[in-house]
């Protein structure tokens, strides 16, 4: 056996084809795939074909395949049978009948935010976004409100893949970045002003485990023009409300964080990211 014991290099190849898809955007040639997995052409389209045969992807033209829903239903098998997400879609409905926005849970997945459950609301917008979808953590308020409790060292591995500016409003300067987490920490929930869409507003409480780690976020999206003064406020005392029980649910007995920023989580967590 090698260094990798049991494992099939034909298969880690296969699975390798599969990320390097996701990896740009859904699609790829059959060129730039050899090259990626430093094989010969002829490697990368059998074993594109034999993904084909079994319906993880389909042919676009000659040189380039594409992923298909093949991949989504098998993660939606995960998802339904993980405590979290089981756990978090009633709250989420909850939320959805009280004010009928949009309201998802995302967890942080490297330095990516992967939503995982999602509620469309009843007052019309457009977003990329849907179950499944990957986004920059920095940009959105699930991803901030993760980072402001999560390690320094988290924190620092999200800074160094590199602040990608999604919006004229995302912060892409690490200080600001740090600043930002801070506040969040201290206060509870994490706002996102069109930082990651364009005339789109989040609002985003953590979700804790039961050691006490923050494993999730659960957010409101909305257009920026309705989430301001009054509303912006009992938005986010309910989703903090909401991630709160969702916490407890998952078995979470330690203190909470909330909109006065009486949390003393919250502030470890901020020391953290300072350092």
């Amino acid at each position: 056996m090698g260094k990798h014991g049991y494992s099939v290099t034909s298969v880690l190849r296969a699975l390798d084809v599969l990320e390097y898809l996701a990896q740009q955007g859904g699609a790829g040639r059959v060129s730039d795939i050899a090259k990626a997995l430093r094989c010969s052409k002829n490697t990368a389209f059998r074993l594109l074909k034999t993904l084909q045969q079994r319906g993880f992807v389909s042919q676009t033209d000659d040189a380039s395949y594409e992923l298909t829903f093949k991949l989504l239903n098998l993660g939606e098998c995960v998802l339904r049978n993980t405590d979290l997400h089981s756990a978090a879609r009633p709250y989420l409905e909850e939320l959805n009948r009280q004010f009928g926005e949009t309201f998802s849970l995302g967890i942080l997945d490297g330095d990516e935010i992967v939503y995982v459950a999602r509620v469309l609301g009843t007052r019309p917008y457009h977003t990329s976004y849907s179950v499944g979808a990957r986004t920059t953590a920095h940009s959105t308020a699930l991803g901030k409100a993760i980072l402001a409790f999560s390690p320094g060292t988290v924190v620092d591995r999200v800074i160094k893949a590199g602040l990608r500016p999604r919006t004229e409003h995302t912060i892409a300067d690490p200080e600001r970045l740090r600043a930002d987490l801070r506040v969040t920490a201290v206060r509870g929930y994490a706002y996102d002003n069109q930082e990651s869409v364009i005339g789109i507003r989040c609002i985003a409480g953590p979700v804790f485990d039961r050691s006490g780690d923050v494993v999730a976020a659960i957010s409101v999206s909305a257009l920026a023009a309705r989430v301001t003064g009054d509303y912006a406020k009992t938005l986010a005392t309910r989703i903090i409300a909401i991630a709160a029980a969702l916490s407890s649910r998952l078995g979470y007995s330690g203190p909470q964080a909330n909109a006065t920023g009486v949390a003393r989580r919250g502030v470890t967590a901020a020391a953290k990211v300072t350092g």
